[in-house]
């Protein structure tokens, strides 16, 4: 499977385009929590439509970041708890389940 099918998969988008900032704050709540995330940063306009990594890579400078930055760090980690989240959303699967 391609990356970008892998990406498409995780995100669970059904718009293709960039959300403005009055858009994300008159959004409901989400189950996608790659979306979620990006919500938390109301200052950085983030696409959907683009890959995880390379938004997060627009992300960090236009913060500014540096690598060793705990801020940068923190954010790096809860991007990933979110994909983790939102790709646990998509295995429907019951571990305790040998059929499943």
């Amino acid at each position: 499977m391609s990356s970008t099918k892998r990406t498409i998969m995780c995100r669970q988008y059904s718009k293709s385009r960039k959300k403005s900032k009055a858009d994300r704050k008159q959004a409901a709540p989400s189950t996608d929590h790659i979306e979620a995330f990006f919500t938390k940063h109301p200052d950085f306009d983030y696409d959907l439509s683009a890959p995880i990594w390379t938004e997060f890579s627009h992300m960090y400078k236009y913060f500014e970041w540096n690598d060793e930055d705990y801020e940068m760090q923190e954010t790096r980690r809860n991007l990933k708890a979110a994909m983790v989240k939102q790709f646990n959303n998509l295995d429907r699967t019951d571990v305790e389940d040998l059929n499943s």
